[in-house]
C-alpha cells in the first residue's frame, strides 16, 4: 500500500498582501488566490505619477503572490498520509494515457500563456496577462478619484487573475484522459474541469 500526501487549501476568508517599493499601492490576495483587493495610499500621486501606477500594481501583486505562497508552505505541514489502493489495470491504462496527454496540455498551456491577453475594466485600467501571471497594467483614466481607481484595479487584477484561472482548463479540454484523472483526484484544482 503506498500513501498520497495532500497539501491543505488556505482559507478563503486569509488574506495576503504585498507592496510596491514606494508603498504607496497595497495588493491583497484572498486564500485562494481569486479574489484581489487594491489600496492606493495618501499621497501616492506625490511619490507615483500615474503612468508608474500599475508597473506599482504588479509589483505589489507581485509580493502578495509570494506572501500568499509563504503562508502555504508554511500552513502545508502535512498531516499522517493517507491510504489509498493500488490501482486496477483499467486505471492504470487511464492514468498511463493521462500521462502521455500531459505533453499536449503542457504544449497548449504554453501557448495559451504566450500570447498576451489585456483585459479593460470601466475605460479606466487595462491590465495584461502573459506567462500565466499579471504582467503589465496601465492606467487610462488617472482623472478619478483615489476610491474608484482603486476599485477599478482591483476589478482590473480580478479579471487577470480569471484570464489565468480559464487557461489551464482549456489547455484541459483536448486531454479527456488528463481531465478524467484530475476529477478523481483528491486534489485541490484552482480551477474548474
Amino acid at each position: 500500500m503506498r500513501t498520497l500526501r495532500i497539501a491543505p487549501a488556505l482559507a478563503a476568508d486569509t488574506w495576503h498582501a504585498g507592496h510596491d517599493p514606494a508603498g504607496r499601492v497595497r495588493v491583497e490576495l484572498d486564500g485562494p488566490g481569486r479574489d484581489v483587493r487594491v489600496t492606493l495610499a495618501d499621497g501616492w500621486r506625490s511619490v507615483l505619477r500615474p503612468e508608474e501606477l500599475g508597473e506599482a500594481v504588479v509589483t505589489a501583486h507581485s509580493d502578495a503572490v509570494v506572501a500568499r505562497m509563504t503562508a502555504w508552505a508554511l500552513e502545508s505541514a502535512l498531516p499522517a498520509p493517507a491510504p489509498y489502493e493500488e490501482p486496477g489495470a483499467e486505471q492504470l491504462a487511464t492514468v498511463q494515457e493521462a500521462h502521455r496527454e500531459l505533453a499536449v496540455f503542457r504544449r497548449r498551456l504554453a501557448e495559451l500563456r504566450a500570447v498576451p491577453v489585456t483585459v479593460e475594466v470601466a475605460g479606466a485600467v487595462q491590465v495584461t496577462v502573459r506567462d500565466g501571471c499579471p504582467s503589465g497594467a496601465r492606467v487610462t483614466r488617472s482623472d478619478i478619484e483615489d476610491v474608484e481607481l482603486a476599485s477599478a484595479l482591483s476589478a482590473g487584477l480580478r479579471a487577470a487573475l480569471a484570464v489565468v484561472a480559464e487557461q489551464p482548463a482549456t489547455a484541459l479540454a483536448r486531454c479527456p484522459a488528463l481531465r478524467a484523472v484530475l476529477g478523481t483526484s483528491r486534489l485541490p484544482l484552482p480551477f474548474e474541469l
